[in-house]
């Protein structure tokens, strides 16, 4: 059950991936809410807005995989304990691109604008760190072809009594004829 982590009271200071800032993940929580119901602040994080507007900000998805799979794990008494989040979420978040639109619709200041565009070029070259090496497919085919048989071609259709049926409009002859001959 999510009761510590979503709690007003938590302590938990996140490293923010988009920006160089940290920021009580509680503050990051009410920020959300206040966006998805439409009442985001005018006047202050116009680029976490953005971002989570796109979905570059993980909060939305972290509150997602918690309801998800019932995990809270983060969540501190400790004032200023200081963490980072996971690298699924960093991976998921990692090649998402923020939009001119969204730009232009938040009030950025010059370095939010600079932050966001430095990540929407590092998300053209992201590599995913949690996606395992593939393992090297085999220069040997699975099964030899010059072996396989073709299959049977399927018999014509008697194609006048489908027509003819067709033709008079009884669909209902043509769909007969036509299942008769299938």
């Amino acid at each position: 059950m999510i009761n510590k982590t979503l709690q007003h009271d938590n302590q938990l200071v996140i490293n923010c991936p988009v920006f160089p800032t940290k920021s009580r993940i509680a503050a990051c929580f009410i920020l959300r809410d206040l966006v998805w119901r439409g009442d985001g602040p005018a006047d202050k994080r116009q680029g976490c807005q953005a971002a989570m507007h796109c979905g570059k900000c993980p909060i939305n998805l972290l509150i997602k995989r918690m309801v998800q799979t019932g995990e809270d794990t983060y969540h501190s008494t400790v004032p200023g304990e200081t963490r980072d989040f996971d690298t699924k979420l960093l991976d998921a978040t990692g090649k998402i691109l923020i939009s001119d639109k969204q730009m232009q619709r938040h009030s950025l200041s010059s370095a939010e604008e600079k932050y966001l565009l430095e990540h929407n070029e590092n998300a053209k070259n992201y590599v995913n760190k949690t996606v395992k090496q593939s393992r090297r497919i085999s220069a040997k085919p699975a099964m030899e072809l010059e072996n396989v048989e073709k299959p049977a071609a399927p018999a014509k259709t008697d194609a006048s009594a489908l027509v003819s049926a067709a033709q008079t409009g009884d669909m209902s002859a043509a769909i007969n004829a036509e299942m008769s001959n299938g």
